[in-house]
């Protein structure tokens, strides 16, 4: 008399052992990159940024070759500046702060890789730096040559 294959109701010890000891690799293996991103994200949370994240900033020196009122904006000034290898436009919110002529000629810090956005329909390529204490005002000026970068 022949008797079928018996079907298997439990796995095998070892088996079981070894899928456990396989779990246990991969959560060390995952643990650092949660880590990591934990890391992330506290920083993300008390607004401090990462070296990496500030390094993605390009801050560049440039000179204001023109400068003249938004429409309708008592803030915002449209400036025009020399970036060494191109001219650029720049809407800033220092009207109230600075006479026209006085910008003009004047070395600044540029931020080169912002996102060109639209303020009262004309586009900024790009931001000044500036100081702020309470009313006060002052843009960021520089003795350096056109197209210095600011590290």
């Amino acid at each position: 008399m022949h008797i079928g294959e018996a079907q298997q109701l439990f796995p095998r010890i070892e088996l079981a052992e070894e899928d456990k000891a396989q779990a246990q690799a991969s959560k060390k293996e995952k643990q650092p990159k949660q880590e990591k991103a934990e890391k992330k994200q506290e920083a993300a949370g008390d607004g401090l940024i990462t070296i990496d994240d500030f390094g993605k900033v390009k801050l560049q020196v440039v000179e204001i070759v023109e400068a003249e009122p938004v429409p309708k904006a008592d803030k915002l000034l449209k400036l025009i500046v020399d970036t060494g290898t191109e001219k650029r436009k720049v809407v800033s919110g220092i009207a109230k702060h600075y006479e026209i002529g006085d910008l003009i000629g004047k070395r600044v810090i540029l931020v080169m890789n912002l996102k060109p956005a639209k303020l009262r329909g004309v586009e900024s390529q790009g931001m000044i730096l500036a100081a702020t204490k309470g009313d006060e005002l002052e843009v960021v000026t520089v003795d350096m040559p056109v197209g210095s970068i600011v590290r």
